[in-house]
Formats: C-alpha cells, sequence, structure tokens
C-alpha cells in the first residue's frame, strides 16, 4: 500500500475500501473485533457514498446545495488561540478526552434497547470502552457523582424502568482516566415513558457546564464531541447546521474567559454529512 495513502487513510482525509480497512488494522495489531469493525465502518461509508452518487434523498430537514465537499475542515480561531476541527468518522476512534452526552438520570441499560437503544453513542460507549460491562459504568458513574445534590428522585411507581435520581440538566460525569476521560454529560431529560428529550433552552448551559469541566480536568489536551442533538436526545427544533454552530458560538464565547483545550475535534458520524451545509459553515466559522 503506498505510504501517502495509508498516512492520508489514519488522518481522516481518504475513504479507505474495506479490505484496506481491515488490512491497515490488522498491520497495527488490532483485534479480531476490531479488524470487523474497521471494515464494517469502511462498508457504511462506501454505501453511503454509492447512495449519495445515485441521488439518494433523506427527506427529514435536507435542503438542496447541501453537501460535503470541505469535510475534514480544520479552523485556527484567533481570539483565542485554538484549532477546531470538523471530521466524519467514529467519535470512538479519536484517541483524545471524548463527550458524551447521556441522560438526567444517567441511565445505562441496553437490554432489549428498552431504556437506552445499543446503537446510540452512548449504547456505544458501554459496549465499545467498558466491554458491555453495565455494573462498571455504573459504579464510575456513582462515583463521579457523589457529591452531586440530586435534582429529583422519582417513585418506582412513576418510573417502571431504569433509575429513580435525576440530576440536574448540565450535570458532568467524569469518567476513566486522565489521558482519555470520558465527560457523560445529561443533556436531555429522561422521561417516565422512557423518551429522551432535551429541551432547547437549556442547551447553552449544558455546553457551559461541559467546557468548565473539560477546563477543570481535561489539562487542555484535545477534547472530541459528536453532534449532540441530532440523534435520540431529539432537540427537533433545531437542524444539525444549528446543532453545530451551537457548539461552535457556546466553545467560541466561554474559551474567550479561559482557554478549555487546544483542540476542539466535532466528529460527524457519517450518515450525518449530507445534512451540514459546508459553505455556510465555512462563513460562519470565519465569522468567529
Amino acid at each position: 500500500m503506498p505510504p501517502a495513502f495509508a498516512s492520508e487513510v489514519l488522518r481522516g482525509w481518504k475513504a479507505p475500501s474495506p479490505e484496506a480497512a481491515a488490512r491497515i488494522a490488522r498491520v497495527l495489531g488490532a483485534d479480531d473485533d476490531t479488524i470487523r469493525r474497521a471494515r464494517r465502518r469502511a462498508e457504511d461509508l462506501r454505501e453511503w457514498k454509492r447512495e449519495n452518487a445515485q441521488g439518494h434523498s433523506r427527506k427529514q430537514g435536507h435542503r438542496s446545495g447541501q453537501g460535503t465537499a470541505g469535510l475534514p475542515l480544520h479552523y485556527q480561531l484567533g481570539n483565542p488561540a485554538v484549532d477546531v476541527s470538523i471530521i466524519t468518522g467514529d467519535l470512538f476512534d479519536q484517541d483524545t478526552h471524548l463527550a458524551v452526552s447521556f441522560s438526567d438520570t444517567f441511565d445505562t441499560s441496553t437490554v432489549n434497547d428498552r431504556i437506552i437503544d445499543g446503537s446510540s453513542v452512548q449504547g456505544q460507549l458501554l459496549r465499545l470502552l467498558f466491554a458491555g460491562d453495565e455494573q462498571l459504568l455504573d459504579q464510575q458513574l456513582a462515583a463521579a457523582l457523589a457529591a452531586v445534590a440530586p435534582a429529583h428522585v422519582e417513585s418506582r411507581q412513576d418510573k417502571p424502568l431504569g433509575k429513580l435520581v435525576r440530576y440536574p440538566l448540565g450535570t458532568v460525569a467524569v469518567l476513566g482516566e486522565p489521558r482519555r476521560l470520558i465527560l457523560a454529560i445529561a443533556f436531555g431529560r429522561m422521561g417516565n415513558d422512557l423518551v429522551v428529550r432535551a429541551p432547547v433552552e437549556s442547551l447553552w448551559a449544558c455546553y457551559s457546564q461541559l467546557w468548565e469541566a473539560v477546563y477543570r480536568h481535561g489539562q487542555r489536551r484535545t477534547l472530541s464531541i459528536p453532534l449532540m442533538g441530532s440523534g435520540l436526545s431529539r432537540v427537533d427544533t433545531l437542524d444539525h447546521d444549528n446543532l453545530l454552530q451551537l457548539i461552535l458560538l457556546s466553545f467560541v464565547a466561554y474559551s474567550r474567559l479561559r482557554i478549555i483545550c487546544r483542540e476542539l475535534r466535532i466528529v460527524i458520524a457519517p450518515g450525518d454529512m449530507g445534512r451540514i451545509d459546508t459553505a455556510a459553515l465555512h462563513g460562519f466559522l470565519r465569522s468567529l
């Protein structure tokens, strides 16, 4: 394999074929599960490109003229002097601190996808970084939240499934090792009907508390964050462009008070690529 091609794949600048992805993972010493996952991600991306080339249209919130040209996008802010990267890929492939949204009850069970959907970012966190060990994740969450006063405690009659203790929206539980922290943030409210809803009016405060936690614990290392609210958190009143701009605006506003990290990396799932207007994004970044 040409070294230049392998280098561009590893930087996220080129998409490998499924076979190339598996070969690279194997050479880097990955186990069988990771090799299969690398192949599957490449297959997913190839399928997405095929659908896009055939004029495949997703009907929810698409606008004509949107495209993915220009991603990955790297931008250096002048005030403050920090880097912003917007890339497509898998959040858990980033060797950085990670921000993951939870509900205010910090529920973790993915059994039958009844409480937490196993395909969600939170479900992937449990599977990939905790090897599916729900008890271990719960133990770390309990330790991280021990000093936080609950906002409310539900009765089992009102909430038949899952955890009963509610924490204020924006609460951040810091998990993991210092080199790679997991910042679990209460981003939405878990209804007693087991549907999570993230109220728009609380999002700015949630991000402010996330940046504060990164500032206090992250030692200015790179933070990777998904496009929170675009999936099962159900921020239905904001489209993907609005959600992305909200992350950027709140990050810049907080960074002008104090440096949070040297790089913010926003990771867009391949399936959401077509929902980002990159031309408008370039203009928005220049305005910052």
